[in-house]
């Protein structure tokens, strides 16, 4: 994010207003950023935005149309929660507020085989 607030981080204020379970199932509601977060679980190293187009390229969409999706759409949005940090051109890292939604996507994950394709 372009923008800091006064306590340096990108997190948005307004957000820190919202309830945490209403935050977290805001940013799980779609496929690509719960992708983005699960690779982010246990600890991850830093990924950086190519790796995530790579692993969420299943071949049903054009990778120019996810790269910009993922720039313009899911990193900013995970970055505006507080759950990732990014800066464009740079590494997807755990953001601030990640340990608040880490407990529900290791649940996902663990789950995987019982939930829906493409969880």
């Amino acid at each position: 994010m372009d923008g800091k607030n006064g306590d340096g981080s990108d997190v948005d204020p307004a957000d820190a207003e919202r309830d945490p379970l209403e935050r977290a199932f805001d940013a799980l509601r779609d496929p690509v950023r719960r992708h983005i977060l699960a690779k982010l679980v246990g600890g991850s190293a830093p990924t950086d935005g190519r790796a995530i187009v790579e692993s969420i390229d299943d071949g049903s969409r054009d990778v120019p149309e996810i790269r910009i999706e993922l720039l313009h759409v899911q990193l900013p949005k995970l970055d505006r929660l507080g759950y990732i940090e990014w800066v464009p051109g740079d590494a997807v890292r755990r953001g601030p507020r990640f340990e608040e939604i880490e407990p529900v996507i290791e649940l996902l994950v663990g789950h995987e085989d019982a939930l829906p394709a493409r969880w």
